[in-house]
C-alpha cells in the first residue's frame, strides 16, 4: 500500500511543503533518499543518512504559525532501520505527517598539505622496466593507493576493478628488478588490507627500490569437455582481463594431447555454474549463445564462482570424426515426472527468497539475483538468460494471444475503449497513483476490473484474478524516468510472489499470466509462466500511446495487441 506524505524542511518556507509518495513497507531510511531527492538541490550537502525525521500530524491550514517557535522534542523521532508502516498506520489527509532537519554543516579549518609518499610500484607480467611511481597522500589508503594504480596504467587495467587488484609491500631494489620479483616468495609476503593507512604501512621509503607489487586476480575455472567421463574436469587459471580466445589457448594445452587434433578456435565454450556432483547424472547445461572471443573474462565472470560447479563447459569441433558427446541444444528440454519437477521448482523457490517487488526490481539487486546460481529467472535480461523454449509452446494463452494482436476485429465499444484509453495514457500526470486511478477508471467504466489486490504484505498495481490464480497483473510507472522499480522487473517478482505457493501445488500447470507494463505513455504486453522456474517473453514491443491522430499503423498496433490482451 502507498502513503503520501506531506513532509517539511526546517529552515524552508512552510509553502514549501512537499508530498513524498513511498510504499508503507519500505524503511524510514528510504523516505530519508526521497526526501533528499525531492529538496534537490537544496540538501545536496547533506548525506541522505544524516537527515533527521520526526512524525507529526499538524494541520495545514496554518502551518506558518504551528511551525515559527515548533519543539520537535514533543513527538516521536523516526529511525533509520524502522519500516514505515509501523508509525503510519492512519495517514490523515489536510495535514503535515513529517518534519526533516539537515545537520548544521561546520566550516573546516584550513589544514596544511597532507605528506605525499612516492611509492615505486610493478605489475606482475610486465618487462622489469614497467615500474612507474604514485604520488599519495600518506592519510590515505590502500584503497585509494588501488584506484591510483588503476588509473596509471590505464588502458591495461581498464578490465580490471581497482578493488580486485591484490597489492604486496615490498622493498626490492630495482636495478636488477626482474631478477628479485623472480625470487620473490609471494607466500611469505602480506597482502595490504583495502582499509589500513598507508602512513602506517610505509614509514620510512627508500629511493631506488619498488615498494609495492600489483598482480592482478586469477580466476581458477573449473572446465569439463562435453562426451569425456564425469570425473574429469580439470581447472584452467586465468587471469580476469583475458579474454576467451586465450582461455580456449589454456584449455587446449592443459588437455593436451587429446585436444592436439581440434584448433584452439574450434573449441566452443558455453559459460555455465553446474554442480559437479551432478555430472554422473546429468548433463550440464547452457543458457544462452557462446562465449565470444573478444570477450573479456571480467566481463563473463563477475561474481564469486563456486569451488564445487563447473564453470565452463566445452565442445569440441571435430572435422570428420564423431563427437564425443553432444552439443549443449538450445532447444533441449526434456520432460521430466512430477516428483522431479517438484524437487526443481522447490530448489529454486529456496534459491531465490521472497522479496518485496518494488525493491527487487531495482536493477542492482535484479542482477545479483539473476547471476546466482539456480537463481535466476528466465526472462532475457541479461542477455541469454532465456527459456528453451518459446513461451507460446508452454500455453496456448500466448499464441492465441500473438495470433489475436494480427486478425483481431475490434467491436465499436472496443474502439470508444481505445479512444479512451488513448487519452488518458497521452495526460501528464503529477505522480504515479493518479494515471494508475484514471487507467482503473477508464477500465472499471467499460467493465472490467483491475484494482490491485494483496500478495502477502505486497500489493499489485493492479491484476485480474480467479480465485488464488493471477491472469494478470499491471504494473504502472508515471513516466519513463520515473524513480523506482524497472517495470518489468517489478511486474516478474510479482507474478513470482503470486506463484510462489501455487508453483510447489500445482505441478500439472504453468500457472499462465499476462504482464501489462504501463510506463508514461507506453504500454507493452509480456507472458509469464512456469517451467522449472519462472519463464518470462515479451509478447509485444512497447506501444506509445502519444502517436499522432493520422498514424494508422500505430493505432492499429496498439489496438490489436491491446484487445488481444483481453
Amino acid at each position: 500500500m502507498k502513503l503520501f506524505l506531506n513532509c517539511w524542511v526546517v529552515g524552508s518556507d512552510p509553502e514549501t511543503a512537499f508530498f513524498v509518495e513511498i510504499e508503507e513497507n519500505t524503511y524510514v531510511s528510504q523516505l530519508k533518499d526521497l526526501i533528499k531527492e525531492k529538496r534537490a538541490p537544496h540538501l545536496n550537502h547533506v548525506a541522505a543518512s544524516d537527515l533527521q525525521l520526526w512524525q507529526v500530524s499538524i494541520p495545514s491550514d496554518d502551518l506558518e504559525k504551528e511551525l515559527e517557535n515548533i519543539n520537535l522534542a514533543g513527538y516521536t523521532k523516526l529511525p533509520s532501520g524502522k519500516k514505515l508502516a509501523a508509525f503510519f498506520t492512519n495517514v490523515e489527509d489536510d495535514r503535515l505527517h513529517v518534519i526533516a532537519k539537515a545537520p548544521v554543516i561546520q566550516t573546516a579549518p584550513v589544514l596544511s598539505p597532507t605528506p605525499l609518499l612516492s611509492l615505486n610500484c610493478f605489475v606482475l607480467g610486465g618487462t622489469h622496466n614497467q615500474n612507474f611511481i604514485v604520488d599519495i597522500a600518506e592519510n590515505k589508503y590502500v584503497s585509494h593507493l588501488k584506484d591510483m594504480i588503476k588509473e596509471k596504467r590505464a588502458p591495461h587495467l581498464n578490465h580490471v576493478a581497482a578493488s580486485d587488484l591484490q597489492l604486496w609491500q615490498v622493498s626490492i631494489p630495482v636495478d636488477d628488478l626482474e631478477k628479485e620479483i623472480e625470487n620473490t616468495d609471494f607466500a611469505r609476503l602480506t597482502e595490504l588490507p583495502p582499509s589500513k593507512e598507508l602512513s602506517a604501512l610505509f614509514t620510512n621509503v627508500e629511493r631506488g627500490r619498488l615498494q609495492v607489487i600489483v598482480d592482478t586476480p586469477l580466476l581458477s575455472l573449473n572446465c569439463f569437455l562435453l562426451g569425456d567421463d564425469s570425473d574429469r574436469t580439470f581447472t584452467v587459471k586465468i587471469q580476469k582481463n583475458e579474454p576467451v580466445s586465450l582461455l580456449r589457448d589454456l584449455i587446449k594445452e592443459k588437455q593436451a594431447p587429446h585436444l592436439n587434433h581440434v584448433a584452439a578456435s574450434d573449441l566452443h565454450l558455453w559459460n555455465v555454474s553446474f554442480p559437479i556432483d551432478d555430472l554422473p547424472s546429468k548433463k550440464p547445461p547452457t543458457l544462452g549463445p557462446k562465449m565470444r572471443s573478444e570477450k573479456f573474462m571480467s566481463a563473463i565472470f563477475r561474481s564469486r564462482l563456486d569451488t564445487n560447479c563447473v564453470h565452463v563447459v566445452i565442445r569440441a569441433m571435430t572435422k570428420g570424426a564423431p563427437l564425443r558427446g553432444p552439443p549443449p541444444s538450445a532447444y533441449m528440454a526434456p520432460v521430466v515426472s512430477t516428483d522431479e519437477l517438484a524437487a526443481k521448482r522447490e530448489r529454486f523457490l529456496k534459491k531465490r527468497k521472497a522479496e518485496a517487488p518494488s525493491a527487487g526490481g531495482n536493477p542492482d539487486p535484479f542482477l545479483k539475483a539473476q547471476l546466482a546460481a539456480d537463481g535466476n529467472i528466465l526472462c532475457n535480461r541479461p542477455h541469454g538468460y532465456a527459456s528453451t523454449l518459446p513461451i507460446s509452446l508452454l500455453h496456448p494463452v500466448f499464441g492465441d494471444f500473438v495470433e489475436d494482436a494480427k486478425d483481431y476485429v475490434p467491436t465499436p465499444d472496443d474502439a470508444k475503449f481505445l479512444l479512451a484509453f488513448v487519452q488518458a495514457m497521452a495526460n501528464i500526470y503529477t505522480n504515479e497513483r493518479s494515471r494508475q486511478q484514471e487507467i482503473h477508471t477508464i477500465f472499471h467504466e467499460h467493465k472490467i476490473d483491475i484494482n490491485g489486490t494483496s500478495i502477502g504484505p505486497y500489493t499489485t498495481d493492479g491484476d485480474l484474478s480467479f480465485g488464488r490464480f493471477r491472469l494478470l497483473i499491471a504494473e504502472f510507472k508515471n513516466e519513463v524516468g520515473s524513480k523506482g522499480a524497472e517495470p518489468f522487473f517489478q511486474a516478474i517478482l510479482y507474478f513470482l510472489e503470486a506463484t510462489r505457493i501455487l508453483a510447489t501445488q500445482h505441478l500439472n500447470s504453468v500457472l499462465p499470466c499476462i504482464l501489462v507494463l504501463v510506463f508514461g505513455p507506453y504500454v507493452a504486453f509480456a507472458g509469464a509462466a512456469w517451467t522449472d522456474r519462472p519463464v518470462v517473453q515479451m509478447l509485444s514491443p512497447a506501444i506509445p500511446c502519444h502517436y499522432h491522430n493520422t498514424d494508422i499503423e500505430m493505432e492499429g498496433m496498439l489496438r490489436q495487441s491491446g484487445f488481444a490482451s483481453a
